[in-house]
C-alpha cells in the first residue's frame, strides 16, 4: 500500500523507526545524537565549502548570494517554510558546488534529520535575525578569502543552530 511504502522510505531515512509487530514510530533523539549531528555538520560542511571555494569559487557565491535574497524575503514575509527550505539550499550548495560526491551522499545521509531538526528551531532563528545575519557572514568571509573568519563564523552558526535545539528539546522528546 502507499503509506507502507511511505513508511519503509521514512525507516530507510533513518525519520521513523519499525518495531516488529507494534507499529511504526518517528525517530527518537537525545541531546548527545544532537550534538553528535553538529559535530558531523561542522566537519563536513567545513570542508566542502572550502572545496567549493577551490573548485567552483565564482558559482557557489552565486548560489548562497541568490539563496540569500531568498532568505530575506522569506524571513521580512515570515514565511518559515520557504526560510526553511532555503536555509537547506545553502548548506547543500557547499556540497553542490564541491565536486566530490561521496561527501554530498555523506551529508545527505544526515540532511533529512538536520532539517527535521530545523523545523523546530526555524521560527526563533527568522524572529531574531539570527540566521540571515550569520549565513551572511558565512557568504562576506568568502567574499573576503577569508578562510579563518569562514571556519570561525561556520562555526558559530552551527554552534547557535545546537544551542537552540539543547534550550528546546528534553532528552528523548
Amino acid at each position: 500500500t502507499p503509506v507502507r511504502e511511505a513508511l519503509i522510505i521514512l525507516s530507510n531515512e533513518g525519520l521513523v523507526k519499525k518495531v516488529r509487530r507494534r507499529g511504526s514510530f518517528v525517530f527518537d533523539i537525545t541531546v548527545r545524537d544532537i550534538e553528535q549531528i553538529a559535530e558531523v555538520r561542522y566537519l563536513l560542511e567545513e570542508f566542502a565549502v572550502k572545496k567549493s571555494i577551490l573548485s567552483n569559487k565564482t558559482n557557489l557565491l552565486y548560489d548562497l548570494n541568490r539563496i540569500y535574497k531568498e532568505m530575506e524575503f522569506a524571513s521580512n514575509s515570515k514565511d518559515y517554510i520557504r526560510y526553511l527550505s532555503l536555509d537547506s539550499e545553502f548548506h547543500k550548495s557547499f556540497f553542490k558546488n564541491c565536486e566530490n560526491h561521496f561527501l554530498k551522499k555523506n551529508y545527505d545521509s544526515l540532511s533529512n534529520k538536520i532539517e527535521t531538526l530545523r523545523f523546530y528551531v526555524v521560527q526563533s532563528a527568522v524572529d531574531s535575525g539570527e540566521g540571515l545575519i550569520s549565513h551572511k557572514l558565512i557568504i562576506d568571509s568568502i567574499e573576503n578569502n577569508n578562510d579563518e573568519k569562514l571556519s570561525l563564523n561556520l562555526k558559530e552558526h552551527l554552534t547557535t543552530w545546537l544551542n537552540k535545539y539543547k534550550s528546546n528539546f528534553k532528552i528523548g522528546f
